[in-house]
């Protein structure tokens, strides 16, 4: 009889989801009832990406670790483990780096799992394993101080056609307190317009704050642009300064999936669009006030001088507080000091961490948890948009 078990410390539990950063702790328990002989006796610690596209299958390991507790990782020494309860203490470093979250998405999953394997000769000859599979949940977090800072972007069109002259263009600069929010939480807009000349159109902005899919299986794609909050504005502008203010909120809904940009095979995207109509003039038929605006009059007042739209990225970051990163306690430590002396093997094996930031593989050291010095997410680079 042979059970295998995989047990989090209590401090573990406690902690999930891990973040990047967090160091925890556990044991492989293993009973088995008569003498096994053995090869390997290892815990991983894996992330695995997968997606589902039109029938097709793509999988991208995100994340791969090993942790050798006995014998050799290529097999090639046999030893015995005699009969009785057999315990053995584990730790992982999730890399501090960003992760794609645990879940379920359209057309795929992010899933992340504890394997204890327990490599054992046949009667054969030949080799056989054990295993025991245990789910972790994982959760990208945004610490980075570059998502904290306020960011501002430009956009603007010339009102007048053929012309590049500064006096007839109109420009609107967004600006926000800061590039990463939660769930449930206000974004608040101010948006500064500049004129060459006295206008009123109500509404003469729409925002909209749209989240952006895409999947991809081998040659099958998936795309998809959903808008989860929408307003529209007046604009006015004064004659005496030409400039004008919009001051506007958007509550984040509360079970938004968190941003994804970590993974080839699926990409999740938060974009805040502006569409601004600062013509000069426009039709008859259009003076009626339209709080929602469809592709048609959009792409009109995209392709006519004064209209122009603005895209401002975003980033949904799903961990609710903050706290510091988790770390082995003292307890652990000391019993991993007991559990090595004078056992050469256990926990030196210099390929104990295999950490995989795409599809390709690298071999590192198991780190200790720093400060965050790696970062997929790049904060929006802004700079003025040309004139549409």
């Amino acid at each position: 009889m042979k059970k295998l078990f995989i047990d989090l410390d209590e401090d573990a539990i406690k902690a999930t989801p891990f973040r990047p950063g967090d160091t925890f702790t556990g044991r492989v328990n293993f009973n088995i009832s008569a003498g096994l002989k053995y090869t390997c006796i290892k815990v991983r610690f894996v992330g695995l990406v997968s997606t589902k596209v039109a029938k097709t299958i793509e999988e991208v390991y995100v994340l791969n670790q090993q942790t050798v507790l006995l014998g050799n990782p290529n097999n090639a020494t046999t030893s015995v483990l005699d009969e009785g309860k057999h315990s053995w203490p584990f730790h992982f470093t999730v890399p501090l780096q960003h992760l794609p979250s645990s879940g379920k998405y359209r057309h795929g999953t992010v899933k992340y799992t504890l394997s204890a394997v327990v490599t054992y000769t046949t009667f054969l000859g030949g080799v056989q394993d054990f295993n025991k599979h245990k789910n972790i949940d994982l959760v990208d977090h945004v610490h980075d101080a570059n998502y904290s800072n306020p960011v501002s972007i430009i956009g603007s069109s010339n009102t007048k056609m053929y012309t590049n002259n500064d006096r007839h263009l109109a420009t609107a600069s967004v600006s926000i307190a800061r590039s990463a929010y939660r769930p449930g939480q206000l974004l608040t807009l101010a948006v500064d317009l500049a004129h060459p000349q006295k206008i009123r159109r109500d509404p003469g902005c729409w925002i909209q704050l749209i989240r952006k899919e895409y999947y991809s299986a081998k040659d099958q794609v998936r795309e998809y642009s959903h808008v989860i909050a929408a307003s529209a504005h007046a604009i006015k502008i004064d004659s005496g300064s030409n400039t004008g203010k919009i001051l506007a909120e958007i509550t984040l809904p509360a079970d938004a999936i968190p941003t994804m940009d970590t993974t080839k095979i699926i990409s999740i995207q938060y974009h805040i669009l502006f569409l601004f109509d600062m013509r000069s003039q426009t039709g008859f038929f259009e003076r009626k006030s339209k709080k929602s605006v469809n592709q048609k009059l959009r792409k009109k007042i995209v392709d006519s001088p004064g209209g122009f739209e603005v895209d401002l990225p975003i980033i949904m970051d799903i961990v609710s507080e903050g706290r510091p990163p988790l770390e082995m306690s003292l307890e652990y430590q000391a019993s991993l000091t007991d559990r090595t002396t004078g056992r050469d093997s256990f926990y030196s094996n210099p390929y104990d961490s295999i950490v995989v930031a795409t599809s390709q593989l690298a071999i590192t050291p198991t780190p200790a948890p720093t400060a965050y010095t790696h970062d997929n997410f790049s904060p929006p680079i802004i700079s003025p948009t040309s004139a549409l």
